[in-house]
């Protein structure tokens, strides 16, 4: 009777066990997908309402079978995903994650040119705005008379923006906090593949006279940006979604940025997400078609026959450094 009940007892333990096991079996098979940075990440319209099922990061996931994480935060700055991390929101999802996406890096320089922006606006029409949040409402406001004052502001601020010595200051604390970042992400999660989007020129296609310095001064700056993102990508540990050249080549706008309306919001629409998914797709497709080098099959050599003079080191040719990450920006 004893052994007949210890068998009962062990089957009963058993069968207690296969829910478990086939539970573990499922999670380990679950990809999750943990999406960084600002409010392009958001999906953040003009309204100030948010895409949801038409975001980059929703699109990637449903195509790939992720579960999403999104973490971005509008008006994120490098330094506000260290913040983040610092207070452990994250750890769970940094931990697991297979895929992570990051977008940063306009609003570190952004906050820059919104205070030089604010500045000459109270010079041209004696009114305070908020440099953080005001300028950017203002530009994308209802109030016509504002987004004019604004545009005009910024007009007098841009010509040689992204030579003044404070834009490079303001860019090299970013580049030290995004490390920062980087790091931290390394430290937990070492085998996570991270994907960095460049940054792109909402107003690529502005041709009015009024808003065509608009359009070249923000494009030196996002070009000293993205050259600083793509330097450091090989010691930094990630891959390059080519966002900017997907957008400046596009005869279809994918912002939401209208010289024709004044609208000066530089968020993508609709059709700029589905483009920004399908560069950030394009570089996980090809982490996909990678495959290892050829191994070179070598014959034995006696050992007599082995010719007494090596060839020089100098002679063997180096592989080019950083042509991992390389890529060309259309101007």
């Amino acid at each position: 009777m004893k052994k007949f009940l210890s068998l009962v007892t062990a089957l009963l333990l058993l069968l207690g066990l296969l829910p478990m096991s086939v539970f573990a079996d499922e999670t380990a098979d679950e990809l999750h997908y943990l999406a960084l940075g600002d409010s392009i990440s958001t999906g953040l319209q003009a309204d100030g309402s948010h895409l949801s099922d038409e975001r980059f990061t929703d699109i990637l996931a449903a195509n790939g079978g992720y579960i999403l994480t999104n973490a971005a935060v509008n008006t994120n700055y490098a330094i506000g995903i260290l913040a983040q991390f610092a207070d452990g929101s994250l750890d769970e999802a940094l931990a697991d994650a297979d895929l992570i996406t990051i977008t940063i890096g306009g609003n570190d320089m952004k906050l820059l040119l919104y205070h030089l922006i604010a500045e000459a606006y109270y010079n041209m029409t004696g009114i305070s705005i908020d440099p953080d949040l005001g300028v950017q409402e203002g530009m994308t406001g209802d109030d016509p008379a504002v987004r004019m004052n604004l545009l005009f502001a910024a007009v007098s601020v841009l010509p040689g923006f992204s030579e003044l010595e404070a834009f490079d200051a303001t860019l090299a604390a970013f580049l030290e906090n995004f490390a920062l970042v980087l790091d931290h992400i390394e430290a937990v999660n070492p085998d996570a593949e991270v994907i960095v989007c460049t940054q792109y020129n909402p107003y690529y296609r502005f041709t009015l006279p009024t808003t065509l310095l608009l359009k070249t001064e923000f494009e030196a700056g996002i070009l000293k940006l993205n050259q600083a993102i793509l330097d450091y990508a090989e010691e930094g540990g990630y891959r390059i979604a080519d966002v900017y050249t997907a957008f400046h080549t596009s005869e279809e706008n994918l912002s939401n940025a209208d010289d024709a309306s004044m609208q000066l919001d530089f968020h993508p629409n609709v059709a700029g997400h589905a483009v920004i998914a399908d560069c950030i797709q394009a570089v996980l497709d090809s982490m996909t078609e990678e495959t290892p080098a050829e191994e070179t099959i070598v014959e034995e050599t006696p050992v007599e026959e082995v010719p007494a003079e090596e060839t020089p080191a100098e002679e063997t040719a180096a592989p080019a450094s950083g042509m991992a990450y390389s890529f060309t920006l259309v101007l």
